[in-house]
């Protein structure tokens, strides 16, 4: 299944300057603990902006958070899908 078959109408949902970030650190396969050192603030910060982009996404696993960052982002994913 292809991401525009997957993503939701990003442009109805709210996120932050922030949550974007960690959404595309999120989809080029960064840790938690990896996002928390790159933008510089803690782990459970983190794990929060996860969870929250979870519940705006209604996503249950972080990979099924990547196609709303090919949604939101305007970047095309790789040939194939």
């Amino acid at each position: 299944m292809c991401y525009e078959q997957l993503a939701v109408a990003a442009v109805d949902i709210k996120t932050t300057r922030r949550e974007l970030e960690v959404l595309s650190l999120i989809a080029r396969g960064y840790t938690d603990r990896e996002v928390a050192d790159l933008l510089k603030f803690s782990l459970a910060s983190a794990r929060k902006h996860r969870e929250n982009l979870l519940t705006k996404f209604s996503a249950n696993k972080s990979v099924q958070l990547i196609p709303q960052f090919f949604a939101t982002s305007g970047v095309a994913p790789a040939e194939g899908c």
